[in-house]
C-alpha cells in the first residue's frame, strides 16, 4: 500500500495497481499481461500459460483472454493475442486456453495448423504412430477400415487366399473368373480350392 497525498493514513491500492513498498509515493498499474488479485498489493501477477491480456491494469484474473481452440502458448505473463500460436499439424488444442498441444494418436491425423480435433484416416490409410499430420496409403491390394494404424484387409477387387493370415500384398490375390471380391474378402478356410469368399461386407459375391 502507499500513503496518498495529504492522507494520514496508508491507502490500499485499488485492483489493477501494486506498490513494491509501503509509503511508496503512488500506486502503479500493472503491465500489459500481469493483474491483481483485489486492492492492496505489493506485485502484480503474470497472467497464466493459455492465456494473454493486452490492457495495463487488469483488476483480476478473469481480465486475461484465454488463447481460442487450435492454439496454444506456452508462456505466462503475455500481453498479446500473437503470443496464441496455431498447433503444428499432427497436433490439436480441443480447449480454450491451452499452454501445449496434444498429438494426435495412431490412426489420426491433424493435415494442417490450428486443428482443434484429430481426423480418423481414411479407409485405404493408416497412421502407425501418434502425431502425424497425414496418414500413409496402403500398399497395393491391400486396405483398412477408417481410424486404422495398419492395413490388415485385402482391398477391394482382391481376396485373401488365408483368412487367419496377415493381409499383406502377396497374400492378397485378385479376383478371377469374373468374380467380385469386395473389401476385406477372404476364402472360407473349410471351403473347396473354388469355393466361397468370406468378406466383411455383404456384397461380396462367391468366387467361382
Amino acid at each position: 500500500s502507499s500513503c496518498g497525498t495529504g492522507a494520514t493514513a496508508p491507502t490500499p491500492c485499488v485492483p489493477g495497481s501494486f506498490s513494491a513498498a509501503a509509503g511508496a509515493p503512488r500506486c502503479e498499474a500493472c503491465a500489459a499481461g500481469r493483474y491483481t488479485n483485489g486492492a492492496g498489493a505489493a506485485a502484480c501477477q503474470a497472467c497464466p500459460a493459455g492465456s494473454y491480456n493486452p490492457d495495463t491494469g487488469a483488476p483480476a484474473e478473469e481480465a486475461c483472454r484465454v488463447c481460442p481452440a487450435g492454439t496454444y502458448n506456452p508462456l505466462s505473463g503475455q500481453a498479446d493475442a500473437s503470443a496464441c500460436r496455431g498447433c503444428r499439424p499432427g497436433s490439436v488444442a480441443p480447449a480454450n486456453g491451452t499452454a501445449e498441444c496434444s498429438p494426435c494418436g495412431a490412426g489420426t491425423h491433424a493435415p494442417g495448423e490450428g486443428q482443434r480435433s484429430c481426423v480418423p484416416c481414411a479407409r485405404g490409410e493408416y497412421a502407425a504412430q501418434p502425431g502425424l499430420a497425414a496418414c500413409a496409403r496402403c500398399l497395393y491390394r491391400t486396405s483398412s477400415g477408417s481410424g486404422s494404424t495398419e492395413c490388415s484387409v485385402c482391398a477391394a477387387g482382391f481376396y485373401r487366399l488365408d483368412a487367419s493370415a496377415p493381409a499383406e500384398p502377396e497374400a492378397c490375390a485378385p479376383c478371377v473368373d469374373k468374380a467380385s471380391c469386395a473389401w476385406n474378402s477372404a476364402r472360407d478356410p473349410a471351403a473347396p480350392p473354388r469355393g466361397p469368399l468370406l468378406s466383411s461386407s455383404p456384397t461380396a459375391a462367391a468366387f467361382a
